[in-house]
């Protein structure tokens, strides 16, 4: 896959956001990835940065499956209903650290799901993705 122009992450583990910044510093040498501890937040500049600007870029969103309040099977039906220029720019991954195949078919089979992830999501797997 080309690398994105943007790298978003939407997780409420704020361990792991770090770990996403760097790794994605580390892998690819840029410093633009961003990352949201909520679905709201993640959404909300989603559609401030990317909806009426003009801006056509590649994003990759790592969306989350198992967040409070909101959980990223219910993200993947808000980004549904967004502006279909918004939803032309992303290319949705599913993480999670658990093992449940379950999850990763039901990922896999959503339209808008480019790939599955098992977190944590480190250099090696950034490269692997985007080199």
């Amino acid at each position: 896959m080309k690398t994105p122009d943007k790298f978003i992450l939407i997780d409420d583990d704020l361990v792991n956001n770090s770990i996403f910044c760097l790794s994605i510093r580390m892998a690819l040498g840029r410093d633009d990835a961003e990352a949201f501890h909520s679905v709201e937040k993640g959404i909300n500049y989603i559609k401030s940065e990317h909806g009426n600007t003009g801006k056509k870029l590649h994003i990759a969103l790592f969306l989350d499956i198992n967040l409070p309040v909101t959980s990223g099977w219910d993200a993947l039906e808000i980004i549904e209903a967004l502006d279909e220029n918004i939803k032309k720019q992303l290319t949705v991954f599913m993480l999670s650290a658990s093992f449940d195949t379950e999850d990763k078919k039901r990922a896999l089979k959503h339209p808008m799901v480019y790939d599955y992830i098992e977190k944590p999501l480190l250099r090696e797997k950034i490269e692997a993705l985007f080199k």
